[in-house]
């Protein structure tokens, strides 16, 4: 009777020892993993802010080539824009092949090549360069930005 008692109490604390470093092991990751979602937070609240701050104001849209179309817009915003994509009547990425998009000043010199930063308190020309001969008419034109705003210009004078 005295043998199963010890083995009895040796089998307990074996079981109390492999779930305290389950616990334990679990509490680390579960650490790693909130502070991880922290940071992610963190950087959503960042971003947000960079969306808040972004701010443009259409001025106008003109055909100035065949194959290349011109929009003026104001930044009145607080920080600079950068697009990442721009697209032309909802679905033309004008990233793709033949079709490009830059900003110069409204001078018309580009800024910097592969410019598409819209500078704060500054009316800039966005240059659509489609590659072919424009046929349709532009009815909308969605900006996306680095901070993933999208931001949205309606030509009223098709």
């Amino acid at each position: 009777m005295r043998r199963r008692a010890v083995s009895e109490i040796i089998g307990a604390v074996i079981v109390i020892t492999v779930v305290v470093a389950g616990l334990g092991i679990y509490t680390s990751l579960s650490q790693q993993r909130i502070l991880g979602d922290t940071l992610s937070v963190k950087e959503t609240i960042q971003q947000q802010d960079d969306r808040v701050s972004e701010m443009l104001e259409y001025v106008g849209m003109f055909v100035t080539n065949t194959d290349k179309i011109s929009v003026f817009v104001h930044n009145f915003g607080l920080k600079n824009v950068t697009m990442s994509k721009l697209f032309v009547n909802g679905t033309m990425d004008m990233g793709e092949s033949p079709r490009s998009f830059h900003v110069q000043n409204i001078t018309g010199s580009v800024i910097f090549p592969n410019n598409k930063t819209l500078q704060v308190g500054k009316t800039s020309e966005i240059v659509l360069d489609f590659g072919i001969p424009i046929t349709e008419g532009i009815s909308n034109i969605v900006i996306k930005t680095d901070s993933d705003k999208i931001i949205q210009f309606t030509n009223n004078t098709n």
